[in-house]
């Protein structure tokens, strides 16, 4: 029987094997089991040791048995020799575990030792992205798709690296490489969906594509079904797709994904999972309080995950409402660590984004303010529009709308109508507002 052609049948041996995985030998076992690079031939699959091994990457993938994973993953990693399929299969218990450090120490030590496989290589670029260094990854996933890669590794190595290129916001690039390798239309029998769905899903989010980034994460919540994942971890595609719902109105479905990926995250326990979780949830969040309570957590989820770039999204989108609540010097504490984070990571973009930040910060008004009512009329000047059409439009007197003017332009320090319009990035406090990044 061909599971990887027959999604069904797959499934329902998925779920056969799941009442009790340890009847199956580990060359039945290898075909229901999601890992990238699909199954191999290699016949130390036969070992009990890799038959051990498969059944903790299966249970992984659905979302259990954790701690046990990652000491049997380690144990084999540091028990050499061990077959190359056993040691993939480790390494991806490690990264769903978001146990990055490890991981990465022991692949480095592999590769120093000579371990050439290009599928190592592709793992490390994985990892390092997922630890923020994204200039890093991709420059790796370039290497190696310039070099003579396998064919059934290609696909993933392609969707990481466009990944990694949306992390730097060079998205010319990322569509480029996508239709390179025909990756940008329908995908029909091309190993790796999963990732490639997740990675162009990813590049329509960046681009303000939200209904086809919601078709395409969608998509792979459906392929990752089929193999009954439901760790989030593996791909966070549940969170993206709400925050795509969200952008494209779809609020019940937003909140819904976004509360079903907070519960699952929590529920396995890998902490950069759970603060990308609680960030997009804090976009659908009722009022403000309720938005900084979720990123404060989101930000105490990632303190110690080693995900940078986590780190520096959630503590942005604080400082922006920091901001908003006229709190600069917590905005600026905020904004001042992102940057060191962004320093730290090589990301140029969001390195940029925050200076900027700072920039517009630091030259904000000072202590006066707007008032609501001057900000209210401030913001009905338009080329063309009269203070008597204002004033009908507010319901005040022509007067009361000079007097406000005088008032707004003599604290923003302008000398009339003409200079308002550029002076008045303001939010309801009268103050230059922080831009938000949908992502």
């Amino acid at each position: 029987m061909n599971y990887l052609t027959d999604s069904n049948r797959r499934r329902d041996a998925i779920v056969a094997a799941g009442a009790d995985p340890q009847r199956l030998r580990a060359d039945e076992l290898e075909p229901l089991v999601y890992a990238v690079g699909g199954a191999t031939d290699d016949p130390a699959l036969a070992a009990p040791s890799a038959a051990a091994l498969l059944r903790h990457l299966f249970a992984v993938n659905q979302k259990r048995d954790r701690e046990p994973a990652v000491a049997a993953a380690l144990m084999t990693l540091d028990s050499p020799p061990t077959s190359p399929a056993s040691m993939l299969r480790a390494l991806l218990v490690l990264l769903y575990a978001e146990e990055f450090a490890q991981a990465e120490s022991r692949l480095r030590t592999m590769l120093a030792a000579g371990e050439v496989s290009p599928v190592f290589a592709m793992l490390l670029a994985r990892i390092v992205a997922c630890q923020g260094r994204s200039r890093e990854a991709a420059e790796l996933l370039d290497t190696l798709l310039d070099g003579d890669l396998r064919a059934d590794l290609t696909p993933a190595a392609v969707a990481w690296r466009v990944s990694a290129l949306v992390d730097l916001g060079e998205l010319e690039q990322a569509n480029e490489l996508l239709r390179l390798h025909g990756y940008d239309h329908e995908l029909v029998d091309v190993p790796d969906r999963p990732e490639l769905l997740a990675a162009r899903g990813a590049l329509h989010l960046a681009e303000g594509r939200f209904g086809l980034a919601y078709d395409d994460y969608s998509a792979c919540g459906r392929e990752l079904t089929a193999w009954a994942v439901v760790n989030p971890a593996v791909a966070n595609w549940r969170a993206y797709a709400a925050l795509c719902a969200h952008m494209t109105r779809r609020n019940w479905l937003a909140k819904t994904l976004a509360s079903d990926e907070v519960v699952a995250a929590r529920a396995w326990g890998g902490r950069r999972t759970s603060g990308i979780a609680l960030q997009i949830s804090a976009r659908l969040a009722p009022d403000e309080q309720a938005r900084v309570e979720r990123l404060e957590s989101a930000d105490s989820e990632l303190a110690d995950s080693g995900a940078l770039l986590e780190q520096i999204r959630v503590k942005y989108e604080l400082a922006v409402l920091r901001a908003e609540r006229s709190d600069d010097a917590a905005a600026l504490a905020l904004l001042g660590t992102a940057r060191a984070l962004a320093d730290e990571v090589g990301n140029d973009l969001w390195r940029d984004r925050i200076v900027a930040a700072i920039n517009q910060l630091e030259g904000a008004p000072g202590p006066a303010r707007l008032t609501p009512q001057e900000l209210a009329v401030a913001r009905e000047v338009q080329p063309g529009r009269t203070n008597r059409q204002i004033a009908e439009h507010l319901c005040l007197t022509v007067r009361t709308i000079e007097f406000h003017l005088s008032s707004v332009y003599r604290k923003l320090g302008i000398s009339g109508r003409r200079e308002l319009q550029p002076a008045i990035l303001l939010t309801q406090e009268g103050r230059r507002r922080l831009q938000p990044i949908i992502w």
